[in-house]
């Protein structure tokens, strides 16, 4: 977070990784915009790429994709790319 990269929080479900990721981020850029986007519905996974995907570029701001699995791999490709 600290170099502006990706990161990626792996483990079981429950286990606190966004708790994790928040204090991370709040640690590391405490005035920076927080956002947590869930996975939708498998019918709006397209408007749902279409509302967040803005926010991956703009750098005031994180955005913590959780249960990322739940995505269409198509989808979380589309993501990857875009950040």
């Amino acid at each position: 977070m600290r170099n502006d990269r990706v990161v990626a929080v792996v483990g079981e479900p429950g286990a606190g990784k966004t708790a994790l990721a928040t204090l991370a981020l709040r640690t590391v850029r405490p005035r920076e915009r927080l956002l947590n986007a869930r996975p939708p519905a498998p019918d709006d996974v397209g408007s749902w790429l279409r509302l967040w995907t803005p926010e991956l570029g703009k750098t005031d701001t994180c955005v913590v994709v959780s249960d990322v699995d739940a995505l269409p791999a198509w989808a979380a490709s589309s993501l990857a790319v875009r950040t």
